[in-house]
Formats: C-alpha cells, structure tokens, sequence
C-alpha cells in the first residue's frame, strides 16, 4: 500500500485515533486511582473543573462542555450535590444554574493537586508546543467528525 493513498491515511489515522485511546485510558485510570483518595472519578472531577469555570451555567450547557449526554450530566450533578460538592441555584428562566459548594471549592483544589502529580510525567515527555499541538490536533479532529446538520428538507 503505497503512502499517501486513502487506505494509507485510513490506517495512519486509525492508529492515532488508537493513540489518543490509549493516552485517555491511561491519564483517566490514573487520576481516577489518584482521585480515588478523595472520592471523586475523574469524570465527576471534570464535571467539578467545568462547574468551576462556568459558575451558575446549566447543567445541559455542562453537558455539551464535558461532551458527555444531558443524562450523564444529570446523574453527575446529582452525585455532587449529594456529596454537598455543587448547588443548585433557584430557577432563572426555567433553569438551574450550578455552583461550587465551599466544600466543593476545597475538594476541587485538592482534586487540582493530585492531578497535576499524576500528570506530571506528561509534562516531562511533553514541551508546552507540543501539548498545545496534541490538544489542538485532537480537537480539529473531534470537530471533522461532528455530525452534519441534516438539510431543512428532511425535517
């Protein structure tokens, strides 16, 4: 198979989809082992990292930030607000936005710390450029594959 044909760009870029598997596995049983400590998974760690930045945001807006479904989210949030980690703020044109609780705001830096001494091998391995290259690599491809609107027509 000659370099450069379509099957060749089929299976280069296979393997770096398999790449990208891998290295999210891995950071991801890593820091939910990490995490662990805290009892927090990673995913409710990165539910918390989007709360934070985005006080007050829905819970469907969380759920497109973390690219989970609106039900994941739905079911995180629950979770954290019974952990006493995230409110939910009264309703404001029908919705509710989420905060970080004071308790939350602690665990989050806690959370922050023993994530950074998991990843820290990555950093090691990685220069700054070559991060920022991989993340925006990753998200050219993730937005390539994005479904299409379907035509008005098909309604």
């Amino acid at each position: 198979m000659a370099l450069g044909t379509p099957a060749a760009a089929t299976a280069e870029t296979i393997a770096a989809i398999e790449q990208v598997r891998r290295l999210a596995r891995r950071a991801n049983a890593a820091m939910d082992g990490e995490l662990e400590e805290l009892g927090l998974t990673s995913a409710q760690f990165f539910f918390l990292e989007a709360v934070a930045a985005a006080p007050r945001e829905h819970i469907a807006e969380i759920a497109r930030e973390t690219r989970t479904s609106r039900q994941a989210a739905d079911r995180l949030a629950r979770q954290l607000v019974r952990g006493d980690l995230i409110e939910l703020m009264p309703l404001d044109l029908g919705v509710r936005g989420l905060n970080l609780t004071d308790v939350g705001h602690r665990r989050i830096r806690l959370a922050r710390e023993a994530v950074a001494s998991v990843l820290a091998p990555i950093d090691d391995v990685l220069d700054e450029r070559e991060r920022t290259a991989l993340a925006r690599s990753a998200e050219r491809a993730a937005v390539a594959l994005r479904p299409r609107p379907r035509p008005w027509w098909f309604g």
